[in-house]
């Protein structure tokens, strides 16, 4: 907890499970907000969201990007429409002009099982 600890209640140490009982400024944990960019009022561009919705999707980012298993979302011709988590243990990117064809990037060890999976 650094120099926070003050700030939280330990509910479940196994667990690391911490109740915030303090108040704390923006930015005094350490978090970063990446870059959110505000529109400029009545500039014609659709509205920048809030702190807290920005908040929600970094966290949802940075929960889906280090524990949702790899998925890909493919077309009826194999093609990659969409990819997510940690595809690279499966597909591999070759070097050059980019393929969107699932049977192309698939490594080797997976491509037959994919395949009868997809079939």
């Amino acid at each position: 907890m650094g120099s926070i600890g003050d700030r939280f209640k330990v509910i479940s140490k196994l667990d690391r499970l911490y109740r915030h009982i303090g108040r704390s400024r923006p930015g005094e944990l350490g978090f970063t907000m990446g870059n959110v960019a505000r529109a400029p009022v009545g500039s014609g561009q659709a509205p920048v969201p809030s702190r807290q919705a920005a908040l929600a999707e970094l966290c949802r980012r940075l929960v889906t990007e280090l524990y949702a298993p790899a998925a890909v979302l493919i077309n009826r011709k194999g093609e990659c429409l969409y990819s997510l988590g940690p595809t690279d243990r499966y597909l591999h990117v070759a070097p050059g002009f980019p393929t969107q064809d699932l049977f192309v990037m698939v490594r080797p060890n997976v491509a037959a099982k994919l395949k009868s999976v997809i079939q």
